[in-house]
């Protein structure tokens, strides 16, 4: 039997914001504290670092307005910014 979800659509949201809201999301839906979790949503400029990011292929040009943010995926850069729409589910 189906628990339905909640959709969340956010807009533009910076990346830690949407990250810390994640991990917020996910723990009350593991928790069984709320339903399965969809969120849409886009950044502003930032791009994120995995664990497996060499530095050598970053190229941010000088003076560039992008964030960099270290995460703990295992991928290397991906750049995230407006017009790139992000999906996440959170789920039990």
């Amino acid at each position: 039997m189906s628990r339905g979800a909640y959709l969340f659509q956010l807009g533009t949201v910076p990346y830690r914001e949407a990250w810390d809201l994640q991990r917020s999301l996910a723990g009350a839906v593991s928790q069984g504290a709320i339903p399965d979790v969809v969120i849409l949503l886009e950044h502003p400029p930032v791009i994120t670092l995995g664990r497996r990011t060499d530095e050598a292929e970053l190229h941010v040009p000088e003076g560039a307005q992008v964030e960099l943010v270290e995460t703990n995926r295992g991928g290397k850069s991906t750049y995230h910014g407006p017009g790139s729409s992000c999906v996440t589910r959170s789920s039990t």
